[in-house]
């Protein structure tokens, strides 16, 4: 598919049609790639598209809300950090890195 060569609109749209299970995952690889490049508030949106709610894909799940509390806080917005921090475990691989933008030195 597109996703291969990084054309992920077209592999959204293929996707949309031909192959839906893989839209979660397209939509992770896609806010990766808006991450890496720096368009945050764009990388938010597909992190949070991407989440699928389903017991088999946990660990899917727990990078995409990794991907929405990085995002949320390069955006500013800490009330979706908070929202997306209560619903999955502290333990995951990205809650180290989020963590400190809430320390208060002397607290």
């Amino acid at each position: 598919m597109r996703r291969d060569l990084m054309n992920w609109d077209t592999a959204l749209q293929l996707a949309q049609s031909l192959a839906s299970d893989e839209i979660p995952l397209i939509s992770r690889e896609f806010a990766q790639q808006l991450e890496f490049t720096g368009d945050y508030h764009t990388a938010l949106r597909h992190y949070e598209s991407a989440v699928t709610r389903d017991a088999s894909l946990r660990d899917h799940d727990e990078a995409c809300a990794g991907g929405v509390a990085r995002m949320a806080i390069r955006t500013g917005d800490l009330r979706r950090y908070v929202g997306y921090n209560t619903q999955y475990t502290v333990h995951s691989s990205w809650w180290p890195l989020a963590q400190p933008a809430f320390c208060v030195e002397g607290a």
